[in-house]
């Protein structure tokens, strides 16, 4: 997948970014968050101050001769307020900790909702899979990585924001010098720390690469549908020997990388020697000089401690918040909810005329080209399909058969002119309800790891119409196959969430296919391929036997083999995008053009075969 095809977000601020995650965080787990995070923030910043300060006034009231009553009861009193302390900050940590979690489970939701809602074209398309990939950095990729990372850096960032002030109130009486050799160590160190999250993010983007190599190599060498090509083709020592320079490579850069790693931390440490030598030295040398009490030395001893760690880790969390700000930037773009992105409203749509009747379907001069392809897929596609017809479009691979078949269904837009159902223009229809018209199988065959029935029904079981499922299985050809498992329809498909459930062959995953395309009965059928895995023979049977089921129905057989074309009332032959023979099988025949010269070359094939299987 290159991730660099995906779109760019407009650049937004991070705090506006907070703001839209704090407004979705507030709607979808309650205002909690918002009042525990104030009541975090007093007992983060109180309780190291007290601990600091504990210390300070032991030792002042020692030495002013405080009784050790005295000195025991405000001991013990510290003490408990501390303990409170503590108890509250941890309380308050658990749940802002907690809530965001769960507010990234449902955000996730909402993305996979956005994923299963969004327009095919767009979800097909190279920028379209990029964005999703980009996109689900901001759930998927833990709570470092994200949407619940950024609400959780923009609380922190607050909270040592907080710190800071109290800190640096308290220090004011040092000298300034000291005040700005603290800031300066301190800003070397954000700057090392800004460096080290850049070297990180570059490390992540290529070890997820890497990764993703080393995992698609060894789940290929584990994979049984593979291991019979390995042991034939003895490439057992090819597939481990690339595994091991791919493993290599990884270790290769980890190593770099570490390097790297370990000579910003070794510039950190160095800067905080330094910071720590120069703040000890001066209080030390003021203590010795008489200036400095000993009570004075250990409370700023610690507030000085405090003020690096307070800023680095504001420093920090402000990195986090801008990282992070930048991955949601492409989940808001990706969900289309940038505040940018002015959007257009559409113009109501309008029903379906005839919703569940035949249907005519009319291409006016329509065009389609793809994305980033420079040239049209189809050219000039002017078509009437007419009502309860039955339309064999053939051709060569790559003549625009599969393109044009989902330009008609409604999973493609024209790019330029236009398609009409009884004569509105689909744009004009609500896609929900054009989809209900159509029953479709194309070439690519898959299976959800859920019962055969809900593969076919494509419903929760109780919503399944038994009479429907057993008919539809008939006519697939699939009732022997489901009479003879263990379980019947009830079977699970794959065996990702049963342990027990059945792989179906190729062959049998199409009949599947058309059991599911039979199943939703609609008015318009469209079969891109579905034989494709079948001989030629055994395709020419199952389109004869299926060919009874479409009576009455407007129908588009698309295949680049003939078997379809005799019982159809009308042939189109595409080549290169374009219409180029239009009539009955009988009219092409007689044209003696591309149709019948593939006819014919198909017919003897078949003459072949059917001599093979009776000789």
């Amino acid at each position: 997948m290159d991730l660099s095809k995906a779109p760019k977000p407009p650049k937004i601020p991070a705090w506006r970014n907070v703001i839209y995650a704090w407004g979705k965080l507030r709607q979808q787990e309650g205002p909690a968050y918002f009042f525990l995070l104030p009541l975090s923030i007093v007992c983060e910043v109180a309780a190291p101050l007290l601990a600091v300060g504990l210390p300070s006034v032991v030792v002042r009231m020692y030495q002013t001769g405080s009784p050790w009553q005295t000195i025991a009861w405000t001991i013990l009193a510290l003490a408990s307020a501390l303990t409170f302390l503590n108890l509250g900050k941890s309380f308050c940590q658990d749940r802002l900790t907690s809530i965001p979690f769960f507010f990234r489970l449902d955000m996730g939701h909402k993305f996979l909702a956005r994923c299963v809602t969004r327009s095919y074209q767009q979800a097909e398309s190279p920028a379209g899979q990029a964005s999703m990939m980009m996109a689900q950095q901001s759930i998927y990729a833990g709570d470092e990585i994200g949407i619940e990372a950024l609400v959780l850096a923009a609380g922190n960032s607050l909270c040592q924001m907080a710190g800071f002030v109290v800190y640096f109130l308290i220090s004011a009486q040092l000298n300034p010098w000291i005040l700005l050799v603290i800031l300066a160590t301190t800003f070397g160190i954000a700057l090392l720390n800004g460096r080290k999250n850049r070297l990180q993010n570059a490390h992540f983007e290529v070890e997820a690469k890497s990764n993703e190599n080393i995992i698609r190599v060894a789940n290929r060498i584990m994979d049984s549908k593979y291991a019979k090509d390995i042991h034939l083709y003895n490439m057992k020592a090819w597939l481990l020997g690339t595994l091991d320079s791919l493993i290599g490579l990884h270790l290769s850069r980890s190593s770099a990388y570490c390097r790297k790693l370990f000579t910003l931390q070794l510039g950190k440490q160095l800067l905080i020697l330094l910071r720590d030598g120069l703040v000890y030295g001066y209080l030390i040398s003021r203590m010795v000089t008489g200036s400095l009490s000993v009570a004075d030395f250990i409370l700023f001893a610690g507030v000085a401690s405090g003020i690096s760690a307070w800023l680095s880790g504001l420093a920090e969390q402000c990195s986090n918040l801008k990282s992070n700000s930048d991955i949601l930037s492409h989940y808001r773009l990706f969900m289309e909810e940038l505040p940018q992105a002015k959007k257009q409203a559409a113009p109501p749509k309008v029903q379906v005329p005839n919703p569940g009747r035949a249907h005519e379907l009319r291409l006016e001069h329509v065009y389609f080209q793809y994305p980033e392809s420079q040239d049209y897929a189809l050219e000039d596609v002017s078509l009437t399909l007419h009502p309860g017809e039955k339309l064999a479009l053939v051709g060569a691979n790559g003549a625009g058969k599969s393109t044009l078949v989902k330009l008609l269904c409604g999973l493609y837009h024209p790019t330029k002119g236009k398609i009409l159902l009884d004569g509105v223009d689909v744009s004009t229809l609500s896609p929900e309800d054009y989809f209900q018209e159509f029953s479709v199988v194309f070439q690519e065959v898959f299976a959800f790891a859920f019962p055969l029935s809900s593969n076919v029904a494509c419903t929760p079981n109780d919503q399944i119409d038994e009479a429907r499922l057993r008919e539809s299985l008939r006519l697939a050809g699939l009732a022997e196959k489901v009479e003879s498992l263990p379980k019947g329809a009830e079977t699970s498909l794959l065996r990702t969430l049963d342990k027990e459930g059945v792989e179906l062959s190729g062959g049998q995953m199409q009949r599947l296919m058309l059991a599911r395309a039979l199943y939703k009965n609609a008015s318009m059928l469209l079969l891109d391929e579905p034989t494709a895995a079948l001989d030629p023979l055994a395709e020419l049977d199952m389109y004869q036997h299926y060919n009874q089921f479409a009576q009455g129905k407007t129908c588009v057989f698309i295949s680049h083999r003939l078997s379809s074309t005799r019982f159809c009332d009308r042939v189109i032959f595409l080549e290169n995008g374009h219409i180029t023979e239009s009539g009955t099988h009988d009219a092409l025949m007689a044209q003696a053009g591309s149709y019948a010269h593939m006819f014919q070359i198909q017919s003897h094939y078949y003459q072949l075969k059917e001599g093979e299987e009776n000789g």
